[in-house]
């Protein structure tokens, strides 16, 4: 049986990110500041610019209520 690799979820996941338009809205939600700017950054390194960022579940509710999102 093979080990499962953990870097092979995420792998997997930017694969599919290449998929998207870089033109989709795009919210990032997480408490940690750190977290939301490694990600936001990721998203910007890989020429999306429609990027929301919400620090909390009500945050991101807001945000999800005044905006078209392609991703969450």
């Amino acid at each position: 049986m093979k080990d499962h690799d953990s870097n092979d979820g995420f792998q997997a996941d930017c694969a599919a990110l290449e998929n998207i338009d870089t033109g989709t809205a795009v919210l990032v939600v997480d408490d940690s500041a750190t977290m939301r700017r490694l990600v936001v950054r990721y998203f910007l390194n890989h020429e999306f610019s429609n990027i929301f960022q919400a620090a909390n579940g009500q945050e991101a509710l807001e945000i999800v209520r005044d905006q078209s999102l392609g991703l969450i």
